[in-house]
């Protein structure tokens, strides 16, 4: 992303709207399990965390968490004290996170295809994906992005994982337009999941 894109979502990220939605985590994440006690892994990505009101709700669960998101004025707002939290500016188009790094990734509120691969490759088999976006046609009173480049189309998420266990789904149609899923990696039998995606 260009150096506009950084300072436009650290504008949107400073906006009262913005402000007023950061406290709340989604309902989604409680379709996560909980970290296992002792493990030395149990690592997940907040990816597009925005001022990180998931990322907080990973670390009630147990996880060691890095938020990442492209604006360095939401990655400020996103505070702990927690010595399990670890902030990080990414941009989708310079993706430093090695395969098979994280036992969780979620993905709410934010849409971007081209990233897409390299999040589900970023899970380790056996973990987990969220994602939980905006779905159907962009109109103007709906809540999320004008652009369908944005937004899922109904039955895409089925097609993204397809060799993974959906755990969860939900699709809910006009007027929320919202699609989710909660998707286990296989443990054995995984694809090459850096194809292009459809």
């Amino acid at each position: 992303m260009s150096r506009s894109d950084r300072e436009r979502w650290d504008r949107k990220h400073a906006s009262s709207e913005s402000s007023e939605r950061a406290s709340q985590p989604s309902e989604r994440i409680g379709w996560i399990p909980r970290a296992s006690c002792g493990s030395i892994r149990d690592v997940a990505l907040d990816f597009a965390c925005g001022r990180g009101r998931n990322t907080l709700a990973l670390l009630e669960l147990g996880y060691r968490v890095v938020a990442a998101d492209i604006s360095r004025f939401a990655l400020h707002m996103t505070r702990s004290p927690s010595p399990s939290l670890s902030r990080v500016q990414v941009d989708a188009d310079a993706w430093p996170f090695a395969r098979a790094s994280f036992d969780v990734v979620v993905q709410i509120d934010f849409l971007d295809r081209r990233a897409l691969p390299f999040l589900l490759a970023s899970v380790r088999p056996g973990g987990f994906f969220l994602l939980d976006t905006f779905a159907g046609d962009a109109v103007a009173d709906r809540a999320g992005p004008r652009s369908a480049e944005f937004r899922l189309r109904y039955g895409e998420l089925e097609k993204v994982f397809v060799g993974w266990d959906l755990v969860h789904f939900a699709e809910r149609p006009p007027p929320s337009g919202r699609a989710a899923v909660l998707a286990r990696r296989r443990v054995s039998g995984i694809v090459d999941i850096l194809k292009p995606l459809g």
